[in-house]
């Protein structure tokens, strides 16, 4: 029964965060090289509500690619624990600069009751994985 319970839990919040991809281009046109655009990663706990001046989606594990310039997003996470859902109760919004030819990652640090999000530029790191 507790299997059932968690199955049932676990789907639910698939459902809740959507299914559509992790993968977002936001911007118009053909695909642009690498040098061109920036990439926003996301840690797979992590939940991302993209502002284009109005709300995209929600999506979880996030991928998205986008002109250099500034965004605006929204950050949340979900995560389960031996079987036990724990995610944030607020979205918290952010804003980063992106340049072309970065990778950014974003993802959260918690403790104590709170958390926050936490964004890295990457692309050393990343470019090459």
């Amino acid at each position: 029964m507790k299997a059932i319970t968690v199955l049932i839990v676990t789907l639910v919040s698939v459902l809740a965060v959507g299914c559509a991809s992790s993968k977002i281009r936001l911007y118009d046109g053909p695909e642009r090289p690498f040098q061109e655009i920036a990439l926003i990663k996301c840690d797979p706990d992590i939940i991302v509500r993209v502002f284009d001046g109005k709300e995209v989606r929600n999506v979880k594990g996030c991928e998205i690619s986008l002109r250099p310039g500034s965004i605006m997003f929204d950050v949340c996470f979900e995560k389960v624990v031996s079987s036990q859902r724990i995610y944030c109760t607020q979205y918290i919004p952010q804003t980063l600069k992106v340049e072309a030819g970065k990778i950014y990652r974003v993802s959260y640090m918690s403790g104590q009751g709170t958390w926050r999000p936490y964004i890295s530029e990457v692309t050393e790191k990343e470019r090459y994985k």
